[in-house]
Parts: structure tokens; sequence; C-alpha cells
């Protein structure tokens, strides 16, 4: 494996593939999808090709922070962008658009127009050198619902019924706690790169708190409005970890990269665990 392509799939950071492959899964719980050649198209889509295009973007603009930031040039979490290869990402995120764009054009129409749309604009507010809305907190977080991009793909390309109400509700909470995580994460060397993000203003105790009330949100509504016992309850689990965590454990003190490492790993088993379950289940449609 070259140095090139090491640093190509790095980019695309797979260890953070599965936001955008749970979303795009969740709508097509117990439908008849595995002959589908659409489906088939954009699962593959939201893996490598659209992580690379949002990804490869935020690094080029997080040059110098990455740099001093100890859980990147990893699988898990992405490369530290090299100076002078914008040109080649460039290239590899046009040859990676392109054939799946003009694919979602001939299956949706007109639809893909606003999607496309919508997502060079998301990604240019929030890495805009003179916007730079990632460093506006928390109008940042906000960004993040982006990752819903997925979601309303997966309808429209698999021809699916709308999805409830508190549906989108619990996978707006999902989208700005998976974002709210990263910046826990980061808060070192985003406090050391001068940027400021919601997690660096709050600091790590509040921002685990706040974290522990979202995830303590989405339980409820798992609970409350879909039955669900097993997401439910895992999630009012995690909650009273992230506030016994922010309240005796860590506190204010950074996580070892070694948990965090251990952390990346955990969450891409449990979101597989919980794509089948929910599949399986229809919980959510």
């Amino acid at each position: 494996m070259s140095h090139t392509f090491k640093f190509h799939l790095k980019t695309s950071r797979p260890g953070l593939w599965f936001p955008t492959l749970w979303l795009y899964v969740v709508p097509t719980a117990g439908m008849d999808i595995w002959g589908s050649i659409e489906f088939w198209v954009g699962l593959f889509y939201f893996t490598f090709p659209f992580n690379y295009l949002i990804y490869s973007w935020n690094d080029f603009a997080d040059i110098e922070i990455d740099a001093q930031n100890p859980r990147k040039n990893s699988y898990l979490f992405g490369a530290v962008a090299i100076q002078g290869l914008q040109k080649q990402v460039v290239w590899v995120n046009v040859f990676t658009q392109l054939p799946f764009w003009v694919f979602f054009v001939c299956h949706t129409g007109y639809y893909m127009i606003w999607w496309i749309s919508a997502l060079l604009f998301l990604n240019y507010i929030y890495n805009n050198k003179k916007l730079r809305v990632s460093g506006r907190p928390p109008f940042e977080l906000l960004v993040s619902l982006g990752y819903l991009l997925a979601l309303t793909l997966s309808i429209q390309l698999n021809h699916l019924p709308k999805l409830p109400l508190y549906t989108y509700l619990y996978l707006i909470l999902f989208a700005i706690q998976s974002h709210l995580i990263g910046e826990v994460m980061d808060i070192a060397p985003d406090k050391a790169g001068g940027r400021r993000t919601t997690a660096t203003v709050l600091g790590y105790r509040y921002s685990k708190l706040l974290l522990a009330f979202i995830i303590s949100i989405e339980a409820y509504l798992l609970l409350s409005e879909f039955s669900e016992l097993f997401l439910g309850g895992f999630l009012a689990v995690y909650a009273l970890y992230m506030t016994v965590d922010g309240l005796f454990i860590f506190k204010n003190k950074p996580y070892p990269l070694h948990l965090v490492k251990l952390f990346g790993i955990c969450a891409n088993i449990a979101a597989l665990a919980t794509m089948v379950w929910l599949w399986i289940t229809g919980s959510l449609v």
C-alpha cells in the first residue's frame, strides 16, 4: 500500500464513516433493498467518497491545528494535511464525486441540485477562513446537521416513505452529539491553535455535562416515543457515565490517547450493532 494511497484513505477518516453509514441505512429498515443497485451505490458513496470530500476540505483549513493533534494521522481520526497536495486532493474529489453525482441525478432528478448545493454550502461556511463558522460556537454544532444529508439522499434514492417527526428530532440530536464528542477530544489542540469551539468555551467538565444532557433527551425519545428499550437503555447508561465522568472521574482533564483510540473502536462497534438492530426492528421508521 503506497504512502499516497494511505494518505488519501486516512483523509477520509474510516474510523468516522459510521455516522454517515448509520444515517444512510436506518431509513431502509425492513425494506427489500438487497437487490437494489441504487442502495449499494449509495452505501458505497457514504464510505470513502462522501467523507473524503468533507474531511479533506476541513483538513486543509486546519493544517496548523491538526499538526499539534496527537490523535490525527490515523485511520480512526484522519490524516494531517500536507502542504502542496491541494491540487491532488481536488482531483481526487472530482474523480470520486462526479460519477456518483451523475448516478444520483439519473435516479433522483432535480432533487440533487438542492442536495449538492446544501453539501457544498455547509462545507464552505464551515471552512472558509473569513466566515469560519467552525470557530464560532455554538453555530459550528448546527453545521453538523449536514450529516443528515445521508438520511435525505437515502430516502430519495431508495424511494422510501417519510420518517416520523420524532425520528428527525432524534437524528438531529445524534448529529450534534457526534460532532461535540469530537470537539471534546480536541479541546487541548484546539486551544493551543487558537480555535474556539463550543467545547473549548465550556471546558471538559461542562462539555461532558452538555453531552449527557443531549444524550438523555435522545434516550427519553427512544424510550417514550419508540419503545426502544435496547438503544434507549444503552444511551441512558451512556448519559449517566458522561455525568459521572464530568463530575468525578476525568472531570476537567483530557482523556489519555489510548482511551481516545479505544473509544473510537468502541464507537464503530456500537454503531454497527445498533445499525443492525434498528434495521431488523424498524424502531425509528
